[in-house]
């Protein structure tokens, strides 16, 4: 949320850190970081002691061996395996391989690449136009296929007649067009965070229950991320956490994005109910009353 961002940024610069945006890192060298501000060709010296990199992840030998096997014009994207909705890897033609978590990357199918396909689907009558009903038809028979789509389910009527610039009641190509253009700019890459990776696990192995019990391979529904919040410690004893869409009852309460010191003690708490067993628990309470009255211990870093 762009109210978390500019919070940050300002509890940073009260905390005598400058923040620099636009700007990528050309080289890391003993005494300084060399830099390259957006839209300037000139390199910038910093000078540093210590430097904290903190951005990215590299891909395990593993999956870079897999995407070699595999092919490297399939599985094209150097992060991750790319995966299908399904979780399954794609190249794999027994789909007998499963990728969740970092090492992964769903592929995000574009509505644009088939719109002829879709609207000659749509099109019931062969009028070379869509009326309303089939523009509804639409809608609810690929929404599970294309999420993007789900931004015109409560306002199917209102989509409609947006786009029918003529006002003739009929919708041509061009105007589906725009329709499944301003959808497809909806399509996001999943998060990489852990509450993503444990709803991907548990999804394939309720997958993989339902196809061992049941003797098929057929596949109900494709995997659908859902948002359940968003929390991080940004230090000083401050947290920002946003719950905004994560779940209808939070969306009754119309509950804004949080910040500052009760915010942390809310993201402590999250974390304490998170741990498994009570002996976990008492261990992690432990060590944040022992930070609180004697600080970190640095001398093992």
């Amino acid at each position: 949320d762009k109210r978390l961002s500019e919070y940050t940024e300002k509890h940073f610069e009260r905390e005598n850190i400058e923040v620099i945006t636009n700007t990528r890192v050309k080289g890391v060298k003993q005494r300084e970081v060399i830099v390259q501000h957006k839209g300037s060709d000139d390199l910038v010296s910093i000078p540093c002691s210590i430097v904290l990199w903190a951005t990215g992840i590299q891909s395990k030998p593993l999956i870079n061996k897999l995407r070699e096997i595999i092919g490297i014009d399939v599985q094209s994207n150097r992060t991750g395996l790319i995966t299908d909705r399904y979780l399954r890897v794609k190249g794999i033609t027994d789909h007998s391989i499963y990728a969740v978590g970092d090492c992964a990357t769903v592929e995000q199918r574009k509505l644009i690449d088939s719109i002829k396909t879709l609207f000659e689907e749509a099109d019931t009558l062969k009028e070379g136009t869509l009326n309303l009903q089939e523009f509804q038809q639409l809608i609810e028979n690929k929404v599970n296929e294309f999420p993007q789509l789900e931004i015109y389910q409560k306002g199917i009527e209102k989509a409609f007649y947006a786009a029918d610039k003529e006002q003739r009641g009929r919708l041509k190509l061009e105007h589906l067009q725009d329709i499944l253009e301003k959808a497809d700019q909806k399509v996001r890459a999943y998060p990489p965070t852990a509450q993503l990776a444990a709803q991907q696990g548990e999804y394939v192995a309720n997958l993989l229950n339902k196809m061992s019990t049941e003797n098929s391979s057929h596949l109900s529904q494709p995997f659908q991320y859902k948002f359940r919040g968003s929390l991080a410690y940004v230090g000083g004893d401050v947290a920002v956490i946003d719950f905004t869409g994560s779940t209808p009852l939070l969306n009754i309460f119309n509950l804004k994005p949080l910040s500052g010191r009760g915010s942390y003690y809310l993201w402590k708490s999250f974390y304490f109910t998170e741990m498994f067993t009570m002996k976990t628990k008492c261990l992690l309470a432990f060590d944040w009353v022992k930070l609180k009255l004697f600080g970190r211990d640095i001398s093992r870093y």
